[in-house]
């Protein structure tokens, strides 16, 4: 048995209230603000600070986005790295949510593509004020 093996997240207590908070969105605020990055929020314009690969889905593992599939209005944000989408260096998204996994934090863009927020403990994106 693990380390508190024998509890229970308080996730199902925030939906009752209908808070919209998650275990991934509790785990994402910690995360940012270990590395004094502010909380990201849904809804907030934010800027990446180093150009990153557009994802399909949350991790870097090989879901690399394409360029050729992406619609006009992320073409314009990207550029063709290898074939693969990459977003630029300050280019703007808004960001739809955040989820926690394998040690950073990536957020879902309104388009449904993902990018990183922090990664391998830097800081990857700032919010646009």
């Amino acid at each position: 048995r693990g380390i508190a093996s024998n509890h229970g997240d308080p996730e199902h207590l925030w939906t009752q209230l209908g808070t919209g908070y998650t275990m991934d969105a509790f785990r994402a605020s910690v995360h940012a603000k270990m590395y004094g990055a502010s909380v990201f929020e849904a809804g907030k314009v934010y800027a990446v600070t180093k150009s990153c690969y557009l994802r399909s889905s949350a991790g870097a593992k090989d879901n690399k986005v394409k360029y050729k599939t992406l619609p006009d209005s992320m073409k314009k944000k990207c550029r063709n790295k290898f074939g693969y989408a990459a977003l630029e260096n300050n280019k703007t998204f808004r960001l739809s949510r955040s989820e926690y996994k394998g040690g950073n934090i990536w957020g879902q863009v309104e388009t449904g593509y993902w990018v990183p927020l922090i990664y391998k403990k830097k800081v990857r994106a700032k919010e646009v004020l």
